[in-house]
Parts: structure tokens; sequence; C-alpha cells
């Protein structure tokens, strides 16, 4: 009897062991197991939360908790919307303007709908005056459409008059038209621009050439002291077709109120062009 209760005992025993070798593993992608891990992302590298960086371009790395993260991203205020799920772990905006960026990072599973965010705030301060630069840096335009570049000044003590010459390639950009900066409003003042862009030869000049030479200045007011900041001219152009290429600012000269020529301390000479 004793015998045949210690045999019993050893078979619910083995049972008992055989039975948890073979429950299931546990998985800790699957949202629905006890073990589930959820996603997650760090910032490896890049611009820290808050930093100000001086240059026109920032990379931003990471890394995920698994092989099977997947990542998408965005920067706001950029001209692209958000990218889409891919394995690459970094990222290089290129063109940024004077302001302030919000990085968005979000990472999920492959094929799950479980999402974990980050995000990374900076500014970017990459240009003293007194200079001349384009702006925006970088432009994402449908092809087809036409958008704006602006050319500003800034820091420049008493700005009265400038020439430069504006750059493109003819075979992706039309150029359709250039108008007063916001320093008309900004200043109450008046401008004068030369050429005489509103006759179509000179608009059918530049596109022939992918070039075309602007003066600009300033009219005398009493009741203005000086202008030192802000956009000088509107330049109208249309996409043609796809492609990256970009708009050049050379030339440049800068005349005070003393008719002295101003030295400046930055010229940002190109802007980005993606045309979708």
């Amino acid at each position: 009897m004793i015998r045949k209760l210690v045999f019993l005992t050893l078979v619910a025993s083995l049972f008992v062991y055989f039975s948890s070798c073979l429950k299931e593993p546990q998985n800790p992608f699957d949202p629905s197991g006890k073990g589930y891990v959820p996603p997650s992302v760090e910032i490896t590298s890049g611009p820290s939360e808050g930093e100000t960086v001086n240059k026109t371009e920032v990379t931003f790395s990471w890394r995920g908790n698994s092989d099977l993260n997947e990542f998408r991203y965005k920067l706001e205020p950029y001209p692209i919307a958000w990218s889409n799920w891919t394995k690459s772990t970094s990222v290089t905006f290129y063109g940024l303007n004077d302001t302030s960026y919000k990085f968005l990072l979000e990472t999920r599973y492959e094929g799950q709908t479980d999402v974990a965010k980050i995000s990374r705030n900076f500014k970017v301060d990459a240009y003293k005056g007194p200079g001349l630069k384009l702006y925006p840096l970088y432009n994402y335009v449908i092809n087809g459409s036409e958008f704006e570049v602006e050319v500003v000044i800034e820091d420049i003590p008493r700005f009265e008059a400038g020439s430069f010459r504006i750059s493109f390639n003819k075979d992706y950009l039309y150029f359709v038209s250039i108008q007063g900066g916001d320093i008309n409003s900004r200043y109450g003042v008046s401008q004068v621009i030369l050429p005489d862009f509103s006759r179509l030869s000179i608009i059918q000049q530049a596109n022939q050439l992918g070039y075309f030479n602007v003066t600009i200045g300033i009219l005398p007011s009493a009741s203005v002291e000086y202008v030192s900041s802000g956009s000088i001219a509107k330049l109208k152009f249309r996409a043609l077709r796809t492609g990256s290429t970009s708009i050049m600012l050379t030339n440049e000269k800068i005349i005070d109120q003393n008719g002295m020529v101003f030295a400046l301390g930055f010229t940002n000479s190109a802007a980005i062009v993606e045309i979708k």
C-alpha cells in the first residue's frame, strides 16, 4: 500500500514537472501576453533639451529596446510630414532657420499598433549679424506650384541700399516676380527695386539666363531714422520638375546711410529647394 502511494506521488510529481516544461514560453513582444514589454526608444545623440545650436543642420540618432523596433520621425516646424516607418536609427535635417524646433520620434514593434513617443526641443541661432540671408533655407514644394523666398538683412545699422545677384537652375525653377519685403510695413518706409521687374522682357531675360541682378534702395523719410533688420525682397518662383535644386545669393553689396559700403559678418548664399 505504501509502495503504491509512493508510486502515485512520483507519477503526479513527474506529470506536474513535464507539464510545466511544456508550457508555451512568454513572448515579450505580444501585447496580449503577461510578459509583454512595451516598445521604447531613447535619443543617443543630437541637440540636448533646450540647447541652442549655431549651425543650420542637425543630426539625431536613437536606439530602440529590441531588434523588432521600427521608427518614424518629424521635425516641427520643418516643411516635411512624418517619415514612413523605418528601421533607420538616425536622420539629418538641413537648411534650418533661426527659430525654435521640436523633434518628434515614435517607435513600435513591427506590424503592431502600440506606439511609444518622445520629443526634443532645441533652438537654432546660426547667424550673427550684420548679414544678408535667404529665408527660408529649406523649401519643400510640389511640382507646378509657386513659392516665395525672401532676401533678409539682419542687424545692419542704417541700411540704405543693397545689390545682389540671384541665380537658379532654369530647368527646375521659373522666376515669376519680385516685390518689396516686410521692411515697408515694419518701418513705414518705401522701397525702389531696379530694374523694373514689372516688364515682361526683364522676367524673360532672367529665365533665359538663370540669374538676375537686383538693386534695392530705401526712399528718404523724415519719420524713419534707420532700417536694420527685415525682409528687403520677396522672390516668387514656380517649380518646373521634380528633384533637388537651390537658389543662390551672390555679389552682395550693402550701402549704409553715410554712403559707405558695409562689411557683412555673414552671407547665407543658398536656399535648398526640394520639388516633389
